[in-house]
């Protein structure tokens, strides 16, 4: 679980407000700061890319920042072995802004070339930021 000033910080799936991960690491990695969650979502190690949002608000949640699903393939690989190297690092989501965030803005300009809750994939995808 991830706390800041004794809340939890949760992710929401945008299109469904009951299903909520908690990030169980916070790292950089390549260009962009990810989460990973614990096993038991799946079989696979879920990473996700926390997205600055820059005071942007998606309909729900936060202004601050949320969580995409990351296609990146390094991700994984750097979660899974910071996990077996005993490094996961359960309060990093407290001050997200140092460590390196890509914005929504780049996401979009440069990966998605739409809105984000308009391409059907990312918005499937995408958790917004909630403190509880």
């Amino acid at each position: 679980m991830t706390w800041m000033e004794g809340l939890m910080h949760i992710g929401r799936q945008y299109d469904d407000d009951y299903n909520a991960i908690i990030p169980d690491d916070c790292f950089t990695c390549g260009m962009g700061l990810y989460v990973s969650l614990p096993y038991g979502y799946g079989d696979e190690l879920l990473v996700l890319e926390v997205v600055d949002l820059g005071g942007q608000k998606l309909g729900k949640g936060r202004e601050d920042y949320c969580f995409l699903v990351a296609p990146d393939m390094l991700s994984p690989i750097k979660a899974r072995k910071r996990r077996e190297e005993g490094q996961t690092d359960i309060s990093g989501l407290n001050d997200p802004k140092s460590r390196g965030m890509r914005s929504l803005w780049e996401i979009e300009e440069s990966a998605l070339g739409c809105r984000v809750t308009e391409h059907e994939a990312a918005r499937s995808g995408l958790f917004y930021h909630e403190v509880v």
